[in-house]
């Protein structure tokens, strides 16, 4: 092998052990199971039901940060800047299932309460979040994630 094969196979090595890519590792972080019986929420404290509202963000030691409130999610990772954070889901309103917080569609809702009060509603299809704006009377509209209005304090921005 010539010494620039040599340079590109290193430096290939190199970026795909930074990524994530060799040795066939994982490329995301799955969610974590809830246990409404004994789970709370880092933000407020409150249990956390498997009701449609939930959040999670799992930490790069495997430590998962559980949330009653997508807005409580925000909230909590603005306000501890230290955590590490691997993954971070929030649950379909409707299904309920596990959606990466990135490939999520939201709505903001003041019409239909949260578990604290910041409206934001969460969807795994852009369909299923516009249906839900379109049936709201408030001027809802789908938003991606860096369009939400969220205060750390508690409630939306609207």
């Amino acid at each position: 092998m010539n010494s620039k094969r040599a340079d590109r196979a290193f430096l290939l090595t190199i970026f795909l052990a930074a990524t994530g890519l060799a040795a066939g590792q994982a490329m995301a972080t799955p969610p974590a199971t809830l246990d409404p019986a004994i789970d709370a929420c880092a933000q407020c404290q409150m249990s956390v039901k498997d009701s449609g509202f939930a959040a999670q963000a799992i930490a790069d030691d495997g430590r998962v940060y559980w949330f009653d409130d997508v807005g409580c999610l925000f909230a909590y990772l603005a306000g501890d800047t230290s955590i590490k954070i691997a993954a971070r889901y929030v649950q379909d309103e409707q299904t309920r299932k596990w959606q990466a917080l990135e490939k999520a569609f939201f709505v903001q809702s003041k019409e239909v309460a949260t578990p604290m009060g910041y409206g934001i509603h969460a969807f795994a299809s852009k369909a299923a979040a516009a249906g839900f704006a379109k049936s709201r009377r408030d001027g809802a509209k789908v938003l991606a994630l860096g369009d939400l209005a969220v205060s750390p304090a508690g409630g939306m921005k609207m």
